[in-house]
């Protein structure tokens, strides 16, 4: 029944998803360390169900397009991947040992061990805004779907991966995310599943 309609917090530290705050009760001071959770749909493992590359939005997959096709299907080194957006607002690639491997990262193309900076020894960080529709990576070498790609191009050498990448969030209800990305003359789409 004592309880005030207003109480005001001095912010100590406000850091990415840290807060501290301290509060004076009249002969003490009160301090509380608080961690923010996530409970976007996005948090969660998610794990590639299709790749596709055109010359447009509308037209994502004419260029090139491949699906998940199980464990002995094309490619199933990439598509075992996962995609992790923890809660705490961080983000990794785990590539179970191998993933797709092209050319201009050094190796023949096909399955083989993941090459830095994207191999997922990078903990990044996510951002996901509702109302532009984009999640972004920061981390060098975090990634959705293709190492290779990023806004306005794909890469031809490991050293020049940006430190940031925002994609289009095309769809993300239940356990299904769509991106897109516009590589400059062509537009990627990712299809992922949530495990």
């Amino acid at each position: 029944a004592n309880a005030p309609d207003s109480i005001t917090y001095n912010v100590v530290e406000l850091v990415g998803n840290s807060l501290t705050v301290q509060i004076d009760v009249g002969g003490a001071w009160w301090e509380f360390r608080l961690t923010r959770v996530s409970n976007l749909p996005i948090v969660g493992n998610w794990k590639l169900t299709f790749a596709g590359v055109g010359p447009s939005q509308e037209d994502a997959s004419s260029f090139f397009n491949i699906s998940d096709t199980g464990p002995d299907g094309p490619r199933a080194c990439w598509f075992d991947d996962v995609y992790h957006f923890a809660d705490d607002g961080s983000f990794q690639n785990f590539q179970q040992g191998e993933t797709w491997l092209e050319t201009w990262q050094g190796a023949a193309e096909g399955c083989g061990t993941p090459v830095a900076p994207h191999d997922g020894s990078t903990v990044g960080a996510w951002l996901y805004d509702d109302a532009a529709s984009t999640v972004t990576l920061d981390g060098l070498g975090s990634y959705l779907g293709l190492a290779k790609v990023f806004n306005g191009g794909e890469l031809t050498d490991p050293l020049a991966a940006p430190d940031s990448i925002a994609y289009n969030v095309v769809e993300l209800v239940g356990d299904i995310l769509t991106v897109q990305i516009d590589v400059g003359g062509a537009w990627w789409e990712f299809r992922f599943a949530k495990e």
